[in-house]
């Protein structure tokens, strides 16, 4: 093993812990959205209800981005889950 390939071993497991975290960050600001903001918008489908749900979501860099947000609860369930989410 090389000096080099150790290191880029090295800062693959670290970009990958970024990632992750970034991944939760993002898990966790998407539910408290949901969670503290009121429904914006409400659409039946056969489907089931879908909830579009607009809020600030916090970024790693201590910022924060306008997001809509939308969840749905399917046809004979009782938890919404999610469905997308995109700046507005």
């Amino acid at each position: 093993m090389t000096m080099y390939s150790s290191m880029d071993g090295i800062l693959n497991k670290k970009r990958r812990e970024i990632a992750e975290t970034n991944v939760n960050l993002l898990k966790e600001g998407l539910i408290t959205i949901a969670h503290s903001e009121d429904v914006e918008g409400m659409i039946s489908s056969p489907h089931g209800v879908k909830y579009v749900i607009d809020g600030l979501l916090k970024t790693p860099d201590a910022g924060s981005i306008k997001m809509r947000t939308v969840w749905i609860i399917d046809k004979g369930q009782v938890r919404p889950r999610f469905v997308t989410a995109y700046p507005i």
